[in-house]
């Protein structure tokens, strides 16, 4: 779908809550791929406006790079992280002066020569290659204790306290994004990028699974299925993007 290098799927699914606050784009120029995937802090009045607008102007914010190829460093993605916030935030505010607009981020930037990927939250960037799958790590109360040893990363999702981020896009305090350098995707590799209700409901062996299947959407859509089952009665909006090199 859209590109010739890439095979690419996108699936979001409100599970059983009243709204989708989660939100995901996507922009394709030549042999680049830009994905983005943000869920909307549901605790503040305004989560799924936040989610949508802050994708909506990172990716325009994004557009002239790709089109230009500008290489851009830490502080760049620090700046057009901050003008999108901004935007969101004046955008959100003359719907309704009451908001308190606030979104996670995942972000991903695929280019022949290299991975770059970007996150604030709890919203992941998986890395599939053929040998191993690595993922980013939450900013999350949670994951501050997994580092400390005081929990176990497999108990880390259905702790009671996994859903308390200590950054946010909108929070009252600046938050940096934390970015990573990847070497290029070889054939048959490919990243995900997905909000906390995949991740919480989907094995890292079902998600590196997805470097085999013949149809990705297909695939993917299943394990968004089968996560908003595993996730139950209260099940949190699921969503997920994946690509791969052909």
């Amino acid at each position: 779908m859209h590109h010739s290098a890439y095979d690419f799927a996108h699936v979001s699914d409100i599970g059983r809550r009243a709204e989708n606050q989660d939100y995901m784009g996507h922009f394709f120029h030549e042999n680049q791929a830009l994905l983005l995937v943000a869920d909307g802090l549901g605790g503040h009045k305004g989560g799924a406006i936040a989610a949508h607008l802050f994708t909506q102007y990172f990716i325009e914010l994004m557009q002239p790079h790709m089109r230009q190829k500008t290489p851009l460093s830490p502080s760049d993605f620090e700046q057009i992280t901050v003008h999108a916030t901004q935007q969101m935030q004046q955008q959100a505010k003359t719907q309704n002066a009451k908001l308190d607009p606030r979104t996670t981020f995942v972000m991903a930037w695929i280019t022949p020569q290299k991975v770059l990927s970007a996150h604030i939250g709890d919203s992941r960037f998986y890395m599939l290659r053929k040998s191993r799958v690595t993922h980013s790590k939450d900013h999350s109360l949670v994951q501050l204790l997994v580092k400390q040893g005081k929990v176990k990363p497999e108990d880390a999702g259905t702790h009671p306290d996994q859903h308390k981020l200590y950054r946010s896009i909108g929070s009252p305090k600046p938050t940096a994004p934390t970015l990573s350098n990847y070497k290029k995707l070889t054939t048959g590799e490919g990243v995900l990028l997905c909000s906390d209700g995949f991740w919480e409901y989907t094995k890292p062996a079902e998600i590196k699974a997805l470097l085999d299947v013949k149809d990705l959407q297909q695939s993917l859509q299943a394990l968004v299925t089968q996560a908003v089952q595993r996730g139950g009665v209260l099940c949190d909006n699921v969503t997920a993007q994946a690509i791969r090199l052909k």
